[in-house]
This record gives C-alpha cells, sequence and structure tokens, in this order.
C-alpha cells in the first residue's frame, strides 16, 4: 500500500514557485523541472504528480520537489501566452533553490508551449549550468525534454546546459 504524500506548496500572490512531497524517510531528494502549475490546488496528485512521484519512488527518494519555468498556474499552456507575467518574479531563485535541495534533477517541460516555452527554457538552461546531476526522459523532435506523462518511452539520459541554451544529451544511463 503506498502512503499519501505529504505537499508543501510554497505560494507568492498568485504564484506557485514549488511544491515539496514528502515521500518516506530516506536522504535522497529528487526535483523537476516542468512546465506550469496547472492542477496544484487539486486535493490529491493530478496525473503528472502521479508519474514524477512514481520515479521518486522508483529512484527511492525520500523527496520530490517540483518546479516550473513559468509559475503561473494554468489548466492550459495556451493560457501562459496571453498572461503579462507568467514566469512569476521570484521564479528564478525558486528554481536554483530546487537544484541546491535535490540530488537529482530532471528536467521534463516538454514542447507544448511554443516559443515562448522554448525562450524560457534556454533562460533556465542558463540557470542550470552548476547542477551536478541532469537528466532527461528523453527529447521532443524539437529538442525540449519530454514530460512525464508523454506517451512515449522513457529514455533516461544524463543532460548538461549547453551554451546555447538547449539541453544536450550527454549519455544514456539510469540515475
Amino acid at each position: 500500500m503506498t502512503v499519501a504524500p505529504r505537499r508543501d506548496e510554497h505560494w507568492t500572490n498568485g504564484y506557485c514557485y514549488r511544491a515539496d512531497y514528502v515521500l518516506a524517510d530516506k536522504p535522497k531528494r529528487i526535483g523537476f523541472i516542468l512546465l506550469n502549475p496547472a492542477g496544484v490546488r487539486r486535493p490529491s496528485p493530478g496525473r503528472t504528480m502521479q508519474s514524477c512521484l512514481a520515479i521518486a519512488r522508483r529512484l527511492d527518494c525520500g523527496r520530490a520537489s517540483i518546479g516550473n519555468l513559468f509559475a503561473l498556474p494554468a489548466p492550459r499552456p495556451k493560457d501562459l501566452r496571453s498572461a503579462a507575467d507568467p514566469v512569476g518574479p521570484e521564479n528564478d531563485r525558486a528554481l536554483v533553490g530546487l537544484v541546491h535541495d535535490s540530488d537529482i534533477i530532471v528536467c521534463a517541460w516538454g514542447g507544448s508551449a511554443g516559443r515562448s516555452g522554448a525562450a524560457r527554457a534556454a533562460q533556465v538552461v542558463g540557470l542550470l549550468r552548476d547542477a551536478p546531476c541532469l537528466y532527461a526522459l528523453g527529447f521532443t523532435r524539437r529538442g525540449q525534454p519530454i514530460h512525464p506523462v508523454a506517451r512515449i518511452p522513457h529514455r533516461w539520459l544524463r543532460v548538461a546546459a549547453g551554451e546555447s541554451g538547449l539541453l544536450l544529451p550527454h549519455e544514456r544511463l539510469s540515475p
């Protein structure tokens, strides 16, 4: 029987910068960087969070933290394009904190935010240059790391933050 994770969300002025889940009393910590907090106010984890938490459990992690390219909660990625400030003023600081608090970072924002998402992803990749353990589950045709619920097989890839703002596959392996 799986115990429901304890969730702690970090909200400021309508933005959700981070969600932390306590899964077990184990030291290993995993961080996910996704697109945006779509369903954070749900009483139980949605499909994306269930997938992230399942990955965390498979890797024997005690904690999972979720950060996003955009901190604005929006049910659909296209809603981000019309928002005045979908990133949020504290999001970069929150993502740097997530990197420092995690043993493994999984980049998994997918490709559904279009050009604005690709530009923001390049900014975030710049923040990840010092991350010791970056992974992706595979890549979209446009070079973005696939989302955890993508309907393609996950291939764990060690990645590096490239100078061009893209994640570069480094080697194929398991974390």
